[in-house]
């Protein structure tokens, strides 16, 4: 679900935003994708950075930590290992399926996440 809350931050929205210019879509929602992208994926980036979690992360109360030690991980693992690579491996088209249907074995961690050493566990409350 998070993921899908996170779409019009990503990369994805910037790519259909510019194909929706070259097609002659609306301008209003080229823009506004095109906007989204370009606000929100710096956005997502500090937001991994600081707390291990995204728009949809935060807002479903979750987040990103190392498989490991159950803390935050380094800004290598959240971001170039489980962002930057699962991006460049959507592009194979069975890799989306096969990632996605991973959230459905016991332990419940996408390929993305063992890609990257990471796991997504409840947001414990801030005090």
């Amino acid at each position: 679900m998070a993921w899908i809350i996170d779409l019009p931050l990503s990369p994805a929205a910037f790519v259909v935003g510019i194909l929706s210019a070259d097609m002659g879509g609306p301008a209003i929602s080229t823009v506004a994708l095109l906007v989204l992208a370009i606000v929100g994926v710096p956005y997502q980036v500090v937001l991994l950075r600081r707390e291990g979690q995204t728009v949809g992360k935060l807002l479903l109360r979750i987040r990103i930590v190392d498989e490991e030690t159950g803390v935050k991980g380094p800004i290598f693992k959240n971001i170039v290992l489980r962002y930057f690579v699962n991006w460049l491996l959507i592009l194979i088209p069975p890799y989306v399926v096969i990632d996605h249907a991973f959230i459905f074995a016991k332990n419940r961690r996408c390929v993305h996440d063992y890609l990257a050493g990471t796991k997504v566990v409840l947001d414990s409350p801030r005090t």
